[in-house]
């Protein structure tokens, strides 16, 4: 059971943005109301009634150009039922839980990340550093790291990380159809799937290497089976479980 969107309007933000809107992010609450999450550069606000409250914490190091991330957690891991968590790219990633300012996830534990996603009970950050050069972990560009106490642990599970190695590609973006998991690379397209077999915790599976994606932010879901996203052959591509 997942719940629609529309339920609830945003307020009207009656005051201009002092520096670039670089991120905006739908916080979908348990009871089917929404809140609206903006990131610039180096803050992020959401939007309280008509007035943009600053919730940022410690200032963010972006740019103009940065690109985040985002992801709505439904789990406990921060002691709240929805929890929002982000990255974008440079520092690490973060969360909030409606209250108070973004906190940084497992006390400044968790590696760097260009992107995340949750899928049933795994915080995924892909793109990954340990240090946040994004130089040091060979193939860290097409590397996954996971865990399912993301807020306390992550060394937790055995076997925490997944290397998309089925093209040379970057790891762009992902996104969650069902209970399977697309990510999408800069030259191909993998299906990931939850298993109970010993030694491994995911399978994975080149749907194709002819073509990827163009861009992160162009991945949109339409609904529980199906996305739809820039492909790098200047087409919109339909992305299912059955294929590209």
């Amino acid at each position: 059971v997942s719940g629609r969107g529309g339920m609830t309007k945003y307020p009207v933000g009656a005051s201009a943005a002092a520096a670039d809107i670089i991120g905006l992010f739908n916080y979908r609450q348990a009871d089917g109301g929404h809140i609206l999450v903006r990131m610039q550069p180096t803050s992020v606000q959401w939007l309280n009634g008509s007035t943009w409250t600053d919730i940022t914490g410690t200032a963010l190091t972006g740019t103009s150009t940065t690109r985040p991330a985002y992801a709505i957690v439904d789990d406990s891991g921060a002691g709240d039922a929805m929890t929002l968590l982000f990255t974008n790219g440079i520092d690490l990633p973060r969360y909030w839980n409606g209250t108070g300012n973004t906190t940084v996830i497992a006390s400044n534990t968790s590696p760097y990340g260009k992107g995340v996603f949750y899928y049933l009970g795994f915080v995924f950050l892909t793109n990954v550093s340990d240090n946040g050069t994004f130089t040091d972990i060979f193939d860290g560009e097409r590397t996954g790291r996971f865990s399912d106490d993301w807020n306390n642990d992550w060394g937790t599970c055995e076997g925490n990380l997944i290397v998309l190695d089925e093209t040379p590609g970057t790891w762009e973006a992902s996104v969650v159809l069902g209970r399977a998991v697309i990510a999408c690379k800069s030259d191909g397209f993998v299906l990931l799937r939850h298993t109970t077999a010993t030694g491994t915790r995911f399978t994975q599976e080149l749907m194709t290497d002819k073509v990827g994606i163009m861009s992160a932010l162009s991945l949109q879901k339409l609904d529980e089976t199906t996305a739809i996203c820039l492909g790098t052959d200047n087409t919109l591509l339909l992305l299912s479980t059955n294929g590209v």
